[in-house]
């Protein structure tokens, strides 16, 4: 698909992570650019690399022709055609139109110009929707055309800023719940204050769900995720099994209103060390009625509430 559009004429980039796109055979790489494919290593793994090899790229971001955007949990990879040791894999991912697309192109052009270090005098064509980006809230809903139901804002993090912007933003986004939070996250290796969060909104009567895979692709990963649950168990916080394999979606949503679609799990990589994009859906109905459905609620696909832990995995010494 790639080769036959650079024969149509289109300029296509890609840009692969170099540790988390390390099984990628070279000689594919050198076919995709000897047909014209412009192809980037996001800091690849090296002798030179020790300064950033904990710092990994782990957007998912497609842009076309400027106006067109898909991000969220996919990967390109067999592992979503059942082609994995786990079997098959569920994830979530959204198409944007609109301005937001602008902004994940912003991001996309950052994360090129620096794993490129491209400071020559090519010009990269940019397609821009004719937005005015000066004219009021009050102002754009005015516009007929643009009574739409709902908004979105495209929200990136990354390691080389003083704050840890992702975690900052979902602290925040638990935080103002009122009456729920709704989480489907493959790990879940939080920091102490999204946990004690989770807890204390539980405790005050919020109606807090988190939905874990029923097979997970990293023994050690499910080990440290399922140490947490006992605590959280006791708080009222209900938590739900995939039972068709593995869950890679990262969705939060809060109160029916807000939701985050994106990249970010809830662990400590995502929250601190990543290239991270997410996305923030506010009083979407369409994400909210699909995450509803397809998620949490749906029997065929989620075993009952957790009420037992296994102490082999969990340790009692870990909590206090």
């Amino acid at each position: 698909m790639l080769r036959m559009k650079v024969n149509e004429g289109v300029v296509v980039r890609l840009l692969v992570d170099g540790l988390g796109s390390k099984s990628l055979k070279k000689k594919l790489l050198k076919n995709l650019r000897s047909a014209g494919v412009k192809v980037s290593i996001f800091d690849p793994i090296s002798t030179w690399s020790i300064g950033t090899i904990n710092y990994r790229n782990h957007r998912k971001i497609v842009v076309v022709d400027g106006i067109k955007g898909f991000t969220g949990g996919l990967n390109v990879g067999d592992e979503y055609l059942g082609r994995s040791k786990i079997g098959f894999w569920r994830d979530t991912h959204l198409f944007i139109e609109g301005s937001a697309v602008e902004e994940l192109q912003n991001i996309f052009l950052q994360d090129w110009h620096y794993s490129t270090s491209d400071h020559s005098s090519e010009k990269i064509q940019i397609n821009r929707l004719n937005y005015n980006h000066e004219k009021s809230y009050d102002q754009f809903l005015q516009d007929e055309s643009n009574k739409v139901k709902g908004a979105i804002q495209i929200f990136g993090s990354r390691p080389d800023t003083k704050e840890t912007a992702m975690r900052n933003a979902f602290h925040t986004l638990l935080t103002i719940a009122e009456n729920s939070i709704w989480i489907a996250t493959p790990y879940f290796v939080t920091d102490q204050e999204i946990f004690t969060i989770l807890k204390l909104k539980a405790m005050s009567g919020l109606d807090v769900r988190i939905i874990y895979p029923g097979k997970s692709d990293s023994i050690l990963s499910d080990s440290a995720s399922k140490s947490y649950f006992a605590p959280l168990l006791e708080s009222g916080v209900k938590i739900y099994t995939y039972k068709n394999n593995f869950l890679h979606p990262k969705v939060i949503l809060i109160d029916n209103e807000i939701t985050s679609v994106g990249t970010a799990n809830l662990d400590e990589r995502s929250l601190h060390l990543n290239y991270e994009l997410t996305s923030f859906l506010y009083e979407s109905t369409r994400i909210r009625v699909n995450f509803r459905n397809s998620s949490l609620l749906l029997k065929n696909a989620v075993t009952e509430n957790i009420t037992m832990i296994d102490d082999r995995i969990m340790p009692t010494i870990l909590y206090s």
